[in-house]
This record gives structure tokens, C-alpha cells and sequence, in this order.
């Protein structure tokens, strides 16, 4: 929350120059609409909304991630993913029976009291996570990550089921 408010207090500052999105729809003959890209160019990740919290993330090496992966939405994929992050709070945010072809099923819950800790690199992207609480009053200690994908200079974080705000230790892990 207080980036959001420090981004838009960091925006509000400065003059805010007109949105392209308006003018494209008010004036659509003046602007050329070009395709997306099939491929992505060196250093580029691809970020393609799947179905409730899970996204395909896709980098330049071919590197297919999906969150919060249930495998309710399969039928909405091309193929297998690489790697699935999954947290348990609801059944569309996990599977206790990830397809045995995804070479990295990454459980965001700890067991044994013990947080969740990944770190996983592959080619030149890393997966992490930042466990939290599942729900803000301490309804399951480590029942919930903040999985972190880094590539090619960006950080993209997947809160998953998270019901509360980071707490400082959090924040800075991010």
C-alpha cells in the first residue's frame, strides 16, 4: 500500500501527460494498431492472464511459469509449464497431483511450523518466495509466498492468496 501511495504521490508531482489510450479511442484513425509480438526479443518476459490468480509467465529462453497453479484451467494452456507456483488457501490456487511432466511444482506453505523456501535458477531466471501469514490474524503462520521471477532486469512478484499487507521484514525480502 505505501508504494502505491509513494508511486502516485511520485506521479502527482510531476505534469501528467495525456493518455494515448484516450486519444486512440477518440481519434482511432490517427493511430496504427500493431500486433503483439509472437516471439520475445532477448531480455523480454511475456505475462499472459490464464484464469483466476494464474498467469503464464514466459521468458525469451522458452521458460514457461504458471501461479497459483490448480490445473483446473489446463484446458486453457498450449502445453505444460516448466515450473507452477501454487498456495494452498482455496483449491484454485493448488493441486495435491501436479502433472508429473512439470519439472518444478513450487508449494508456497511451509510444513512443520517451517516456512517455504525456494530459490530455484533456471537459465537466466531466478524463482523465489517471500512466505507470509495466509490471512492478516494469524490464521496459518507460513500458509502463503510471495513468489518473486526475476529476468532480464525486471522483478515480477505473484502475491498469491495474500490477505494482508507485508510487514517490513517482507517488504524488504521483496
Amino acid at each position: 500500500m505505501r508504494l502505491v501511495i509513494g508511486l502516485c504521490a511520485l506521479f502527482t508531482a510531476s505534469p501528467v501527460a495525456a493518455s494515448d489510450c484516450f486519444q486512440f479511442v477518440e481519434r482511432p484513425q490517427e493511430y496504427k494498431v500493431i500486433p503483439a509480438a509472437f516471439s520475445l526479443e532477448a531480455r523480454e518476459v511475456g505475462i499472459r492472464y490464464v484464469a483466476h490468480s494464474t498467469y503464464l509467465i514466459e521468458t525469451d529462453e522458452g521458460l514457461q511459469i504458471l501461479t497459483d497453479w490448480s490445473g483446473h484451467f489446463s484446458h486453457l494452456i498450449d502445453e505444460l509449464p516448466d515450473v507452477i507456483t501454487m498456495n494452498h488457501a482455496h483449491e484454485t490456487h493448488w493441486t495435491a497431483f501436479p502433472d508429473p511432466g512439470i519439472k518444478h511444482a513450487l508449494k508456497g506453505w511451509g510444513t512443520g511450523g517451517k516456512p517455504a523456501e525456494h530459490y530455484l535458477e533456471l537459465g537466466a531466471s531466478l524463482i523465489r518466495n517471500v512466505p507470509t501469514d495466509i490471512r492478516s490474524y494469524g490464521g496459518e503462520p507460513f500458509g502463503n509466498s510471495i513468489f518473486i521471477f526475476e529476468h532480464g532486469g525486471l522483478c515480477i512478484g505473484h502475491l498469491g492468496h495474500l490477505h494482508h499487507e507485508p510487514t517490513e521484514e517482507q517488504y524488504a525480502a521483496i
